[in-house]
């Protein structure tokens, strides 16, 4: 669809095409860029070094980012990726697609360093729900753990899936004493403070008021 529409516009060299997600090989250099920040803070002495990350597997540009960087960096972790989309979207060969591409754009720059490997991707799948951005009762009870805990807000979408994914893998494997890092992808931080007075959910175009008028995180619970 995407190539098809392109090749009928003028100019069509010229077009920088984001794809759903926002995923590109450009793009998941910010999460190079995090895993190597992650390490400096390893480095630092901030936190011990992870033996299991968890993230969300989306348009996987994160898990991707992730995935070259703790191997440019020499970090012994394991990415694992919960699935969040349909699994054409969000599978281990395309991580390692993505990865590869954004190896690409950089490998020039690092010295002595070959193309790392990329065969032991990991997307856990089971914890997606039916469709993309349906509620799932894991989900929603990985939420209401964190919350309580941690005092930290996930959402439905894609970190509380990712965290459900998080707690059963642990519920079937001996973890005990295994450092494991929950990457949250959420920004859960409050702006309404900022939002300009007197502006509702009714300025917006009305396909979006139900979000606002309906109980859409409970409604999957019966």
């Amino acid at each position: 669809m995407n190539e098809f529409d392109y090749s009928k516009l003028p100019d069509k060299d010229k077009i920088y095409n984001i794809g759903p997600g926002g995923t590109s090989p450009l793009g998941t250099l910010g999460y190079v860029e995090a895993a190597l920040e992650l390490k400096r803070q390893i480095d630092e002495g901030l936190m011990p070094v992870p033996e299991l990350i968890f993230v969300a597997a989306g348009s996987l540009g994160t898990q991707a980012g992730l995935e070259l960087g703790t191997r440019i960096c020499g970090l012994q972790t394991k990415v694992m990726g919960v699935r969040v989309t349909a699994k054409e979207f969000a599978n281990a060969d395309l991580v390692a697609t993505y990865a590869k591409e954004a190896y690409a754009l950089i490998k020039e720059h690092l010295r002595g360093l070959s193309e790392p490997d990329f065969k032991d991707v990991t997307v856990l799948d089971d914890y997606a729900g039916p469709e993309y951005g349906a509620v799932t009762q894991e989900g929603l009870a990985a939420i209401k753990l964190m919350k309580k805990y941690e005092g930290i807000q996930l959402e439905t979408t894609y970190t509380g899936k990712t965290l459900a994914g998080l707690i059963d893998y642990a519920k079937k494997h001996d973890l005990k004493d295994t450092p494991i890092l929950f990457w949250n992808t959420y920004n859960s931080v409050d702006l309404s403070k900022y939002l300009k007075p007197g502006i509702t959910y009714k300025d917006l175009p009305e396909a979006f008021h139900k979000y606002f008028k309906e109980d859409l995180l409970h409604r999957n619970e019966s």
